[in-house]
């Protein structure tokens, strides 16, 4: 008995591994030379508005993890928060927005293929 229990307490903590595990999912370099990923595990939307992580690996070996807010109508974006990490994987940085501010999601940015992204249209 103690083996059926002891097998099933590692199964649902390997369960509850996996379903925790992000999912980066290449959006592409910006003009920086930046790499641009989109956590498809987390990604929460309706067609109003999307909640989704972000990762920058920037040129120089650093690193940010963004969440951000996207808004489907109107096309703007807010960061909800971030942490910075620098280039062995050390915190350097993080906060949160707990009053965020909205901006216009311009064409051909970064903020647009991560729109794109979330909604195909």
């Amino acid at each position: 008995m103690k083996k059926i229990l002891a097998l099933v307490f590692i199964l649902c903590t390997l369960c509850s591994q996996v379903a925790f595990a992000a999912s980066w999912y290449w959006i592409g370099q910006d003009t920086s030379g930046d790499q641009w990923y989109i956590d498809n595990a987390s990604v929460q939307k309706d067609y109003y508005n999307a909640i989704v992580w972000i990762k920058i690996n920037k040129a120089d070996g650093e690193s940010t993890v963004e969440q951000m807010k996207l808004d489907h109508v109107y096309k703007t974006y807010a960061i909800l928060a971030f942490t910075n990490y620098d280039s062995d994987g050390n915190v350097t940085d993080s906060g949160t927005n707990n009053y965020p501010s909205y901006d216009p999601i311009v064409p051909d940015s970064m903020g647009d293929a991560i729109y794109h992204n979330v909604w195909s249209n």
